[in-house]
């Protein structure tokens, strides 16, 4: 059981000083920084157990935190999942936004992300439509586990590329069948998009499908398709000229890649040329990838929130 104290708070700021004293000795941030007791038992020892600890030391943490600033040091401590986390200044500053970021999403996507492991095979079924077999669709749908979102909205893959003018950008990234929608870039020439796999996921592509991004007219002739493996570096792997395999409104399409493609991370697509009513507007709604996942560093479920101190910022 928690063991109750009567410890005064003046109490404690002497053994916290000297706890500082100890900690200065062995190359601490000084013994103005009181350091937390090593242990839970060392805690209860204290008076402080369990959340009393929490309570007691927030105020102390944030004088910790000032009088840091002003000398341009790091040291302070704070709690995870009962143990100790050392933060200095340059990891505060990563932290921090790191919450901005979470907070911000919080309201709108509150996702995990679930990655394929190594050797996972997303074959294409045969059929020039959306099939749900492809990778964009498996992160979408959280390993098949969930209902289909935009994974550009999830921020599960990156999605850039040239001036927009019809709708977002980030309907590039759907490949889901039923959601179609209109979508293509400004009338220049050159226009572009590029989709990104999170960082650790590499894969061997055998195919890739493409969808007209309107209900009309304006399906693309000319373009290339590319891979990378850091959105730096790009190889063609497929050219496109006066290809007429995009027909009808929200027309979709599968391609055969060559063999032996190397594998990759990011993908763009680059109109060289005109469309069929020789304008140059890239219309794309849609975009999937076939092939063998070669690479994951981290496998099975990777969930950014993981990585936050939880029991520091309130469960963020």
């Amino acid at each position: 059981g928690r063991v109750k104290s009567s410890n005064s708070l003046s109490g404690m700021a002497g053994l916290l000083k000297n706890m500082g004293r100890w900690s200065t000795e062995r190359g601490g941030a000084g013994d103005d920084s009181p350091q937390m007791p090593s242990s839970p038992t060392k805690a209860a020892l204290m008076g402080l157990g369990g959340t009393n600890w929490t309570a007691a030391m927030s105020g102390q943490k944030e004088r910790d935190r000032e009088g840091n600033r002003e000398k341009g040091s790091g040291g302070v401590v704070s709690m995870y999942n009962g143990g100790l986390h050392v933060q200095t200044d340059d990891s505060r500053a990563v932290e921090g936004k790191m919450l901005e970021q979470r907070v911000k999403q919080k309201g709108k996507n509150n996702r995990r992300t679930v990655l394929p492991k190594p050797g996972t095979l997303f074959e294409w079924g045969g059929s020039h439509t959306f099939d749900h077999r492809g990778l964009l669709y498996f992160l979408a749908t959280c390993g098949l586990s969930e209902r289909w979102h935009n994974p550009a909205d999830s921020g599960i893959v990156k999605v850039s590329g040239s001036g927009w003018l019809k709708g977002r950008i980030q309907e590039v990234a759907n490949s889901y069948l039923h959601a179609k929608s209109d979508s293509w870039s400004q009338d220049a020439p050159g226009a572009w998009f590029s989709i990104s796999l999170p960082q650790t996921l590499l894969v061997e592509l055998t195919h890739y499908s493409l969808r007209h991004g309107y209900g009309g007219g304006a399906q693309m002739r000319n373009w290339d398709f590319l891979v990378s493996l850091d959105g730096e570096t790009w190889t063609t792997v497929r050219r496109h000229i006066n290809d007429t395999s995009l027909s009808g409104g929200y027309a979709v399409h599968t391609w055969t890649l060559p063999p032996h493609v190397h594998s990759a991370r990011c993908f763009k697509i680059v109109a060289t040329g005109a469309n069929s009513i020789d304008g140059k507007q890239l219309a794309c709604a849609g975009f999937e990838v076939y092939g063998r996942v070669v690479a994951q560093q981290c496998e099975g479920v990777l969930n950014p929130s993981h990585w936050l101190f939880s029991d520091s910022v309130g469960g963020l």
